[in-house]
C-alpha cells in the first residue's frame, strides 16, 4: 500500500469517526414537547408559548438553562429561555415564550437546547431536540381570525362560532371568523401573560376546574392578561361557590371579582330565562334551575352596593334580576354570568 493510499484511508476513517460521534454522545436531559401554544393552538405573527417536559439522568440535582432558538426578522437566531433545577428521574415542566414570524406553519422546525448553568454562566450542553407543532398535534390559528379559549370540558354553545369558511357559513351575528379552543386546564395554563395573548377572550365554566388549581404565577399571568386587554368570562355553577365570592383570602383571582356573594335563587323555571337565552318562547316540560342574582333593578337588593369593585349590569331578566355583570380591569374586562351555561 502506497503512502498516498494509506493516508487516504486514515483520513477516511477519521472522517467516519467524527461523523459517528454525535450518534454515540449520551443525552443527559431528554426533551419532550407537551404543548405548542396554550391549548395546543398557536397564531403565527404573535407570541407563542411552548410547554416542555425535561427528564434528567444526571447523578444529582443540576441547575440548567433551557432555551428555544427562534429566528427573528433580521435573520439572526434569538435565544428565549429560563433557568430551573432538574432532579434526576423527576420530570420537570417549563414554559418558554417567543414571538413567531407570520410565515410560520405547522411544519416549521425549531431547536431546543439544555445547558448546565453554574454561577449564572452557561456551561456544557446536556441535551437538545428539534420541535415542530405537528409533534404535539397543535392547530394553527390564522392571523386574521379571532380566538377564544374555553377552560373546562363544556362547550357552552360556542361550537357554532367554530365554523370555518366564507360569510355564508359564518354564524348570524358573527362579525369575524373565530376559532374556539376547548378543554383548557387550569393546571396547564402558562405562567406568563404572553402565553394567553393569542386569545381575545377566555371563558371559564363548570365546577370541576376551579381557581384553586392555579399556581401563583398562573394566577398573576391571567390577571396580567386581563389588565393588558384580555377578557375573562366566568360562568358560575348552579351549586357551590368555587370562586369563593364573598370570602377573602381564598382565591388568587379575588381582585378581579365582586367582594360580595350573589344571591342564589333556586327552583327558577327555565321559561323565565328564555328571553335572554333563546328565541324560543316555550319549554317542553317543567324544567327548573338555580341562578345567581347580582342585582335586582326593581328592589333595594344590590349585592355589590358595598363593594369597592364596581360592576355594571349587563343582562337582566324581564323582572329586573341582573344575571350578568361586567367591569373593566386595566385595559380588559371581567364578566360574570349567573346562569350555569355549562349545565347540559
Amino acid at each position: 500500500m502506497t503512502f498516498t493510499r494509506r493516508m487516504r484511508n486514515v483520513l477516511l476513517l477519521a472522517a467516519l469517526l467524527v461523523t459517528a460521534l454525535p450518534a454515540l454522545a449520551q443525552t443527559d436531559v431528554a426533551i419532550g414537547l407537551e404543548q405548542f401554544g396554550t391549548g395546543n393552538a398557536f397564531r403565527p405573527g404573535d407570541y407563542c408559548a411552548i410547554r416542555l417536559k425535561l427528564t434528567s439522568i444526571l447523578a444529582q440535582a443540576t441547575p440548567v438553562w433551557v432555551q428555544w432558538e427562534v429566528p427573528n426578522a433580521d435573520g439572526d437566531v434569538a435565544e428565549y429561555g429560563r433557568t430551573l433545577t432538574l432532579t434526576p428521574g423527576v420530570p420537570a415542566f417549563v414554559w418558554l415564550y417567543a414571538p413567531l414570524a407570520p410565515s410560520v406553519d405547522t411544519g416549521t422546525v425549531w431547536a431546543v437546547r439544555v445547558f448546565e448553568e453554574r454561577d449564572g454562566v452557561r456551561r456544557r450542553e446536556l441535551g437538545g431536540a428539534r420541535i415542530d407543532p405537528r409533534s404535539s398535534n397543535a392547530q394553527k390559528i390564522d392571523l386574521e381570525r379571532s380566538a377564544i379559549g374555553v377552560i373546562g370540558s363544556r362547550h357552552l354553545g360556542l361550537g357554532d362560532y367554530n365554523v370555518p369558511g366564507d360569510r355564508l357559513n359564518r354564524p348570524v351575528g358573527g362579525h369575524e371568523d373565530t376559532r374556539i379552543i376547548f378543554g383548557l386546564s387550569p393546571a396547564q395554563l402558562p405562567d406568563r401573560w404572553e402565553g394567553l395573548k393569542q386569545y381575545e377572550a377566555i371563558a371559564w365554566a363548570g365546577d370541576r376546574d376551579t381557581p384553586q388549581d392555579l399556581s401563583l404565577d398562573q394566577a398573576n399571568a391571567l390577571m396580567e392578561y386581563v389588565f393588558r386587554g384580555g377578557h375573562l368570562i366566568i360562568v358560575l355553577p348552579a351549586a357551590g361557590n368555587p370562586w369563593s365570592l364573598g370570602t377573602k383570602g381564598q382565591n388568587l383571582l379575588e381582585d378581579l371579582l365582586p367582594e360580595a356573594q350573589p344571591r342564589n335563587d333556586v327552583s327558577v323555571p327555565l321559561s323565565d330565562l328564555l328571553p335572554v337565552l333563546s328565541k324560543s318562547n316555550s319549554v317542553r316540560g317543567s324544567i327548573e334551575t338555580s341562578i345567581r342574582v347580582f342585582k335586582d333593578l326593581k328592589s333595594d337588593f344590590d349585592a355589590t352596593s358595598h363593594s369597592t369593585r364596581w360592576f355594571d349590569p349587563l343582562i337582566a331578566l324581564p323582572d329586573g334580576r341582573v344575571v350578568v355583570i361586567t367591569r373593566s380591569y386595566g385595559m380588559g374586562w371581567v364578566t360574570l354570568i349567573g346562569i350555569d351555561l355549562a349545565d347540559g
